[in-house]
């Protein structure tokens, strides 16, 4: 009778320390220059056609521009949007010239198994990087902690997508490059998070020592 209240404690305590972890291990939010913001707002108006699945743009686009014209584009937003760009990596930047749009609902997005493959693929070549955004509602705890807040369902995707897929694997040991970058915006501010969900890497250690 009281497991769902469990279920729901045990929840909330995960959230709780991942968003510490958060704090302490992630970077801070990114900061816009006068580039990236005017950029953005050339891809925001592009944004606002509503076009979805894979749009090529006429012209590349810093990555930077592109997560501020994210940013701006889902503020407006009721539901959740993914939002993936496709880059070309020079020196220490990247140059996004295609990207795949899905709209969620209020608090969630569905992606079906050939939308990851081909998410996977476009990261495969050395020189390229996939850059995923997607946001959240305004969080009053986040907005007070001053910075967005991943969940604990984010960076379980992170775990899986980033860290435990073999493309990016391969990626990581062929030119020790990432393929493959998150970042959530909300409450005005857009975070990159790379740590990833350790509740789901302890059951994965778990299940594993179960096998022996």
């Amino acid at each position: 009778m009281y497991e769902p209240r469990r279920n729901i404690d045990s929840y909330l305590m995960r959230e709780v320390i991942e968003s510490g972890l958060s704090l302490k291990l992630d970077p801070n939010p990114i900061l816009f220059r006068p580039i990236h913001r005017k950029e953005g707002h050339s891809f925001l108006q592009e944004l606002k056609k509503r076009k979805y699945g894979l749009i090529d743009l006429n012209k590349t686009i810093l990555r930077n521009s592109f997560l501020y014209g994210c940013l701006k584009f889902s503020e407006a937003e009721s539901n959740e949007h993914l939002i993936v760009g496709y880059g070309d990596r020079y020196g220490g930047g990247v140059d996004i010239e295609s990207y795949y749009h899905i709209e969620g609902d209020i608090d969630s997005i569905s992606i079906s198994a050939e939308e990851v493959i081909l998410g996977q693929i476009g990261s495969i070549l050395p020189n390229k990087q996939l850059v995923v955004f997607h946001n959240h509602p305004k969080n009053d705890y986040s907005d007070y902690l001053g910075r967005p807040l991943p969940s604990v369902a984010d960076r379980d995707t992170l775990l899986f997508q980033k860290y435990l897929f073999p493309i990016q694997i391969m990626r990581r040991f062929t030119d020790g490059k990432e393929g493959l970058k998150f970042f959530l915006g909300e409450n005005g501010k857009v975070l990159e998070y790379r740590t990833p969900s350790i509740s789901g890497v302890l059951k994965l250690l778990a299940t594993n020592n179960r096998r022996y």
